[in-house]
Parts: structure tokens; sequence; C-alpha cells
């Protein structure tokens, strides 16, 4: 299983924007520092993967895990 995203999201002008990826739903944009990490856990991270990141990376991802935004899926 790998990090998918479960909303429609836009990778454009060095920023990832996830649609309805807020917390009231809305469009939320990433800081640089955090699509960096999108980009590279999103399609390839497994469970065991993210819970071996340093703590704000495990945190951000899980807390995206926990409000739908991210989700588990088959390769």
């Amino acid at each position: 299983m790998v990090l998918r995203s479960e909303l429609p999201v836009l990778d454009e002008c060095g920023h990832v924007y996830v649609a309805g990826g807020g917390p009231a739903g809305e469009c939320l944009r990433l800081n640089a520092s955090a699509s960096r990490l999108w980009r590279g856990a999103v399609g390839s991270l497994n469970e065991a993967a993210v819970a071996g990141l340093p703590e704000p990376s495990r945190q951000f991802l899980e807390n995206l895990l926990a409000r739908g935004v991210l989700g588990w899926r088959d390769r």
C-alpha cells in the first residue's frame, strides 16, 4: 500500500494545491517545503516509510491522512 491523494491536486509554480484539502474544505496551498514532501511521499511511500520520517514530516502526513486528504491504496 502506498500513500495516495484522495482529492484533486494541481502542482504548479513550485507549490502543490489540493482542491478541498483545507480544514474548512477550501483549497489547500502547500508551502515549498510541504510541496517537496508531498511530491516525494505521494505515490511512493508505504506505511513503514511514513512512520520512519522525522517528526514534523510524519505528523504533517498523518494529519492529512486523518482529514481524508491522503489515503492508502494498492500500487
